[in-house]
């Protein structure tokens, strides 16, 4: 995994021992937001199971218990005002000499009401 060789607090060895073992702290472990959902844990299996379909299911847990750390609310608000979940640095734009970015923020809402209304209706 990319990111556990290079963010010592990502254990996701751990995580999977923990829900094994059937333990329910996994869902209150800030490391499962580490995931990038890249696959590349899926690439290199040799069962091909890797972890993403479990970080994402941790982390949907943790969303409905009302378990999301602060960084990423303030991405998710980012990502419905502005499109982004990071604002993009346009002082640093300027001076590398790229354009400015468009705000996406229309696009991003229309995609997040489909996706609510998704859940709504039970797709």
């Amino acid at each position: 995994c990319q990111t556990a060789m290079t963010t010592p607090d990502y254990h996701p060895d751990e995580i999977l021992r923990s829900v094994l073992n059937g333990g329910d702290d996994a869902v209150g472990r800030e490391d499962i937001w580490f995931c990038m959902n890249c696959h590349d844990c899926t690439q290199r299996c040799p069962q091909g199971f890797g972890m993403v379909k479990l970080m994402i299911r941790l982390k949907n847990l943790a969303v409905e218990q009302g378990r999301v750390p602060e960084v990423i609310k303030h991405r998710l608000e980012n990502l419905s005002t502005t499109g982004f979940s990071f604002v993009p640095d346009e002082a640093a734009r300027k001076e590398l000499g790229l354009p400015a970015v468009e705000e996406q923020s229309e696009e991003v809402r229309k995609i997040m009401n489909k996706v609510q209304k998704k859940k709504r209706d039970g797709d």
